[in-house]
């Protein structure tokens, strides 16, 4: 079983980890993983930010 997108993230700054949990929550083996629930939540919220037509 692959480390939690957390563990593999934990020795990086803030940005570095953030991009890290993105890259490793995109993985198949981890995409079901709870902390990429919020992951992809963030994702969308920042999406929905920068392209206002998103948010419906």
């Amino acid at each position: 079983m692959p480390p939690s997108p957390e563990a593999a993230c934990a020795g990086q700054g803030f940005f570095g980890r953030a991009r890290c949990m993105v890259a490793q929550c995109a993985k198949p083996e981890l995409r079901a993983h709870a902390q990429c629930d919020a992951v992809r939540r963030q994702q969308q919220t920042d999406e929905e930010k920068r392209n206002p037509a998103l948010a419906n």
